[in-house]
């Protein structure tokens, strides 16, 4: 983004829900993170909810690359339920938090800064793959 000004960031907060195996996730992070867990519970899960969002910045339309569409990102297979990302950051000053959301169809975007809605986007076509 040419134009602002260069501050470091953190990432304090990661919601996901219906990702994946990920069903209704809170984290709350701090600057050292680890996740610690058995197999299958989810800790590759939860770093995939993030990559989908940094890919989707690069991109700028939700990639579902290397999954099979959709329903292959949906909690329990399921093409009928919405798919959820929100990402909090502290960015200099200010508290951001940006929302994902995705559906068999379309998907929409918010982002918020100090709460006050900076961006708003709606999206009705075939994920990039």
């Amino acid at each position: 983004m040419s134009g602002l000004p260069s501050q470091k960031g953190m990432l304090v907060n990661v919601k996901v829900r219906n990702f994946l195996s990920l069903r209704d996730v809170d984290v709350s992070l701090g600057k050292v993170n680890v996740f610690i867990g058995p197999n299958a519970s989810g800790k590759s899960n939860f770093a995939r909810a993030i990559q989908l969002i940094a890919n989707h910045v690069r991109i700028g339309a939700p990639s579902l690359q290397g999954y099979e569409g959709f329903k292959g990102i949906a909690y329990g297979f399921d093409p009928y339920i919405d798919v959820a990302i929100t990402l909090e950051l502290l960015l200099g000053n200010d508290r951001v938090r940006y929302e994902l959301t995705l559906t068999q169809n379309d998907y929409e975007e918010r982002a918020y800064i100090n709460n006050e809605l900076a961006l708003e986007s709606k999206g009705r076509q075939e994920y990039a793959k």
